[in-house]
């Protein structure tokens, strides 16, 4: 069984030699590389055509033509015109993998032969800066990445989301996709969805209706994180309006009735929060008592703590700084409002009908 990679790049100048070095160092060598150049405007193709002289003909960089939408319309060009192997990884240009991470991922496919799609481990690349604000935000989406990988574990075979960072494919689960949507849809819009903002849950949607999507927590990616909170808010923005969009395309069903509930959980805890709020404002103002702790509540946040520390299990690579953040509870706190915020916003736009930058 052979692997093609695809790794789409903007601007990835940085970072892109060592992407794909980390691709040829593997202990199961695919059998073609392609750098897709998505309108870059530095480096990024003198890069990978100065690697073509070391890795030859394994290595293609491609640079898309008239393309406007993005990383799937990237992924869609070179997938309509390039033969591909049985398996397809496709990997996001500032990531570096480990170099078992394609080894991994097969015995993933060579155990189970429903699977269709199975995702790495959400690593961070180290910081690097200087900047104590930074780094703090660094850790912050440290330890969020290590809880987004335990909900994947304990949704195993269902995972929602198969993240762009670095997935593994079967070709016959991405046709099946395109299929999926044709016929259920009505739509024929390629292998990846060039009309949704987060075209990995948007395909781990259509696969994983015939498909078993999962993770390996062996098969290692590391990605860099944004590292300011204009960034962070712009990323996140994007995350969650591109989630409710596919879930406004697909609508209910077997797959997306999860995500539905989970979003009628939320807007039903945030009026609750600003009812308890309201409430407790209201008793200050009108008697003069405070809000008191009870053991209800001592309880709850109990649970919370507890259920952060036992996810702490999945933080690769942990330091006293992760453990502080973790154990302080309020700057993990503030950063799921942050997140609320930015769902709230997307709210927002959706109803709107506001673009979202990319």
């Amino acid at each position: 069984m052979s692997i093609t990679v695809l790794i789409p790049a903007h601007n990835e100048e940085e970072i892109i030699q060592k992407s794909i070095e980390s691709i040829f160092e593997q202990s199961l060598v695919p059998h073609q590389v392609i750098v897709i150049s998505d309108n870059s405007n530095d480096n990024t193709v003198k890069i990978a055509l100065e690697m073509k002289k070391k890795y030859n003909e394994k290595l293609i960089v491609y640079e898309t033509i008239n393309n406007k939408t993005k990383k799937a319309g990237a992924l869609n060009q070179v997938l309509n015109n390039f033969t591909i192997d049985d398996f397809v990884l496709v990997m996001d240009a500032d990531t570096v993998l480990d170099k078992n991470a394609l080894k991994e991922a097969m015995k993933t496919f060579n155990h189970d032969n429903t699977i269709g799609a199975v995702c790495s481990k959400a690593g961070l690349l180290p910081y690097e800066g200087n900047s104590k604000w930074e780094k703090f935000l660094w850790h912050l989406q440290h330890l969020e990445y290590a809880t987004f990988d335990s909900y994947r574990v304990e949704t195993l075979n269902k995972v929602k989301v198969c993240h762009g960072m670095c997935t593994l494919f079967r070709t016959k689960a991405l046709r099946s996709a395109k299929y999926f949507r044709k016929v259920w849809l009505n739509a024929d819009i390629g292998y990846f969805d060039e009309h949704n903002l987060v075209e990995d849950l948007e395909l781990t949607t259509c696969i994983a209706q015939n498909w078993g999507t999962t993770v390996n927590l062996k098969m290692k990616a590391y990605t860099e994180v944004p590292t300011s909170l204009r960034e962070l808010w712009i990323q996140r923005t994007r995350w969650f309006r591109g989630g409710i969009d596919c879930l406004k395309t697909h609508g209910i069903n077997k797959i997306t009735k999860y995500e539905f509930f989970g979003h009628m959980l939320f807007i039903l805890k945030l009026i609750l929060t600003f009812l308890i709020w309201a409430m407790t404002i209201n008793i200050y103002f009108t008697t003069g008592i405070t809000f008191i702790m009870s053991w209800p509540v001592f309880f709850l946040l109990g649970l919370g703590l507890y259920n952060s520390i036992y996810r702490t299990q999945y933080i690769e690579n942990i330091n006293k700084w992760d453990i502080i953040i973790r154990l302080l509870i309020i700057p993990e706190t503030l950063y799921y409002w942050f997140n609320s915020f930015a769902l709230i916003k997307s709210y927002y736009m959706v109803i709107f009908n506001i673009k979202q930058k990319w």
